[in-house]
C-alpha cells in the first residue's frame, strides 16, 4: 500500500479551502494535509477549525524545534508572514510538500530545499504576498 503524500498548507491555501468549504473534499484524497495551529488559530474560528479537524485535516502545532526554525525563518526572510514561515519550518522539518500560492514564501522555500506546489498566479499573488 503507498504511504500518502504529506502536505502543509499555507495561510492562503488554508482560507482558501476553508472559505469555499472544501475541506472534506481534500480530506478525500490520498494525501495527509497539514495545517500549522498557529495558522489555524490566528485565521479561523473554532467551528473552522473543528470542521477541519472532523474532516481529517491535521491541526498541529510546532514542536520546539520546528518553533525554533521558524523564528531563525523569521529572521531571515522579512517578506513572508510569521504564520507563513511556520508553514515552511513545519514542511521542512517534516519532509512535506508546501502548498502555497504565495511568490516570496515560495521563493523562501527554494532557498530552504523545501518541494512547493501551487500556482503563483492565485489570489496571494493577487494580494501581493
Amino acid at each position: 500500500m503507498k504511504t500518502p503524500r504529506l502536505c502543509v498548507l499555507d495561510t492562503c491555501v488554508a482560507s482558501d479551502v476553508q472559505a469555499a468549504g472544501l475541506w472534506a473534499a481534500v480530506s478525500r484524497l490520498d494525501i495527509v494535509f497539514v495545517v500549522p495551529q498557529m495558522v489555524a488559530v490566528t485565521e479561523f474560528r473554532a467551528d473552522d477549525i473543528d470542521a477541519a479537524s472532523d474532516a481529517g485535516i491535521f491541526v498541529e502545532p510546532l514542536s520546539d524545534d520546528e518553533e525554533l526554525l521558524a523564528a531563525t525563518l523569521v529572521r531571515a526572510y522579512r517578506r513572508p508572514s510569521p504564520n507563513d514561515l511556520a508553514a515552511l519550518a513545519l514542511a521542512k522539518t517534516r519532509r512535506a510538500t508546501l502548498l502555497t500560492g504565495a511568490g516570496p514564501l515560495r521563493d523562501a522555500a527554494t532557498a530552504e530545499s523545501v518541494q512547493t506546489h501551487g500556482v503563483r498566479e492565485g489570489r496571494c499573488a493577487r494580494r501581493g504576498l
